[in-house]
């Protein structure tokens, strides 16, 4: 299948994937429901190293793509939870917003945010 060749090829050169880039595939992924261990655990650690360089948009949708493929990275979630403190709020739009709570309660890790 097409989506199982391209995690295949993407596994391979994540650590060449723009903040972007990572969270644009991990939401491809999870619009269609298919998880990938192996390549959201790549996807988990390259975001974690990057984490600082992403949009908040990218963020978002990020935790809303682990979340709704119900692949929880702890420490992929304390890692946005510790990001999200540190981003102004004038750059976190109302959907952000919403679907960050809606992340991380799907993902029941709402300790996590505290």
């Amino acid at each position: 299948r097409m989506f199982d060749c391209l995690a295949a090829l993407a596994s391979e050169k994540l650590e060449e994937f723009a903040p972007q880039d990572l969270a644009m595939l991990s939401w491809s992924y999870a619009t269609v429901r298919l998880p990938h261990s192996r390549l959201f655990g790549g996807l988990a650690t390259a975001a974690r190293h990057l984490l600082t360089e992403f949009l908040a948009e990218d963020v978002t949708n990020l935790a809303w793509s682990f979340a709704k493929l119900t692949f929880v990275d702890r420490p992929l979630f304390q890692a946005i939870a510790a990001q999200v403190r540190h981003i102004e709020i004038e750059v976190l739009r109302p959907g952000d917003i919403s679907n960050l709570a809606r992340a991380y309660a799907q993902v029941r890790v709402p300790e996590i945010g505290r």
